[in-house]
């Protein structure tokens, strides 16, 4: 199964996180169709908002560990999980995506994966642990 994050997933720190001790493979970059990626009101983290003509820019993963997509579906268990084909250099895959989280609204401005690493990855990364750790005890969370 593969996942097409355009999100915080992105990050290696994050996905580590995340996927803890399971495997999973970095497989490259994609680009979703049709959508941009835009700032959560009050968050840092983005949605997608449907856009006819714009490409999100994201990284593909792969994991056929059942505990991985367990952890991941956790960590993402607001947004709305959908199936989409993602463009690659060369072809196309079919991959699951997060897509709208519900009850959030956006502020309007394009999420920059760049502009977040510089600004919010140190504190993202500590909400990420307390988090995921919620998972480890069998507790649900709420971000």
């Amino acid at each position: 199964m593969r996942l097409f994050s355009y999100g915080t997933l992105q990050d290696h720190d994050v996905l580590k996180i995340v996927a803890s001790t399971e495997k999973f493979n970095i497989l490259g970059a994609g680009t979703l169709q049709g959508f941009k990626a835009l700032y959560v009101e009050n968050e840092e983290y983005p949605i997608l908002s449907p856009c006819k003509d714009s490409l999100i820019p994201g990284t593909i993963i792969d994991s056929i560990s059942e505990e991985f997509w367990k952890r991941v579906d956790f960590f993402e268990q607001n947004y709305e999980k959908i199936e989409k084909e993602i463009a690659t250099e060369n072809s196309s895959l079919n991959c699951f995506v997060f897509s709208e989280e519900f009850g959030k609204t956006t502020i309007g401005r394009e999420w920059d994966f760049v502009e977040w690493q510089s600004l919010y990855k140190v504190p993202y990364l500590e909400r990420s642990k307390k988090f995921m750790g919620l998972y480890d005890k069998g507790l649900s969370g709420v971000w």
